[in-house]
């Protein structure tokens, strides 16, 4: 078949995943229960080798779903948009702590501190509350890992130089994440 024969991309999808499974590889595809249209699928293919399963490809790729949940954030602010992808593409090439320095300043200066000053807690000043605390304050508008995950809020709580790569390696997803989550939250209120 010509790349033009196929209805629509999950044909395409399907042919090639039959061809896969006569190679001596396996597909699964799974299928959001909560969509009838079929435009929220993932496929993933394993090869065995000598034993042993090995995941050797996903379609959409964690890379392109990540850029959705993005796209949905260029709908917000154009900053946020960009500071997030230079976090993602400085954590791809190896600088996690510069990568996660602009993390804490989109969760910190763009979306904690507005929020907390929007809600006026008894007078207190932006400059004499830190992050954690205002976290604390926030509890309600925020996603549960950044109020209940006292390890990562302990580390944001860290300055710059006092933050190690492995640390910035583990918090990374689940503050990048956490700023989706928060931006994705606002755009549907």
């Amino acid at each position: 078949m010509l790349e033009n024969d196929y209805k629509d991309e999950s044909e395409k999808i399907n042919v090639l995943l039959s061809i896969l499974q006569k190679l001596n590889y396996i597909s699964k595809s799974f299928k959001c229960p909560n969509v009838s249209d079929g435009s929220h699928n993932i496929s993933f293919i394993f090869k065995v080798i000598e034993g042993s399963l090995y995941k050797i490809g996903q379609y959409p790729s964690l890379d392109d779903m990540n850029r959705f949940k993005q796209n949905k954030v260029k709908e917000i602010t154009r900053e946020i948009f960009t500071e997030l992808n230079q976090a993602h593409d400085l954590f791809a090439s190896g600088s996690v702590n510069k990568a996660y320095i602009i993390l804490r300043e989109i969760l910190d200066k763009r979306i904690i501190t507005p929020k907390f000053l929007s809600k006026n807690f008894s007078g207190l000043k932006n400059k004499e509350v830190s992050i954690s605390e205002k976290i604390s304050f926030l509890k309600s508008d925020l996603p549960e890992i950044l109020i209940h995950d006292e390890g990562l809020i302990h580390f944001l709580k860290k300055r710059a130089e006092d933050v190690k790569i492995n640390e910035s390696k583990h918090y990374f997803e689940i503050i990048y994440y956490a700023i989706l989550i928060i931006v994705e939250n606002d755009l549907s209120q």
